[in-house]
């Protein structure tokens, strides 16, 4: 093994804004980067404040645009990890990720990605029946 920044090798090299620590809930968000997900959420919000100026917000209806964004981000970047498996092992940058390390199988990320796209919809229901109506579209935009 050749040695990595600060002395650790390619194989134990974390890549940026990844969280330490072993288990389920920290490989799933490693395998999206949460952190990246919480540094955006501010711009989704932008959308609430922009939209206050139309109609009345409620707390609710931020809870549900925070799940909505986070379960689409969540999706995409795991739909992207997925398709990008075999690209991620070949790029020593990116070959520590968790499906080409093997600490995730494609099968659990795809059941996280289903389980995420399906959060979506039901976030994109408790807003309101035409976020709901374009659910579809903007899912099929984000995972492609």
């Amino acid at each position: 093994m050749t040695p990595g920044k600060e002395g650790r090798s390619e194989a134990t090299a974390r890549e940026g804004q990844t969280l330490r620590g072993q288990g389920v809930l920290l490989r799933h968000a490693n395998l999206v980067r949460l952190p990246h997900t919480i540094f955006a959420l501010p711009f989704a919000l932008v959308g609430v404040v922009l939209a206050s100026y139309v109609a009345p917000i409620t707390i609710s209806a931020v809870i549900w645009v925070v799940v909505a964004f986070t379960t689409a981000r969540f999706a995409a970047m795991g739909f992207n990890r997925i398709v990008d498996r075999e690209i991620d092992a070949r790029n020593p940058r990116t070959r520590s990720r968790e499906i080409p390390s093997g600490s995730m199988g494609v099968r659990e990320a795809g059941v996280a990605v289903t389980i995420a796209s399906a959060l979506f919809f039901v976030a994109a229901w408790q807003l309101n029946m035409l976020c709901l109506a374009f659910a579809p579209l903007a899912l099929a935009w984000v995972l492609f």
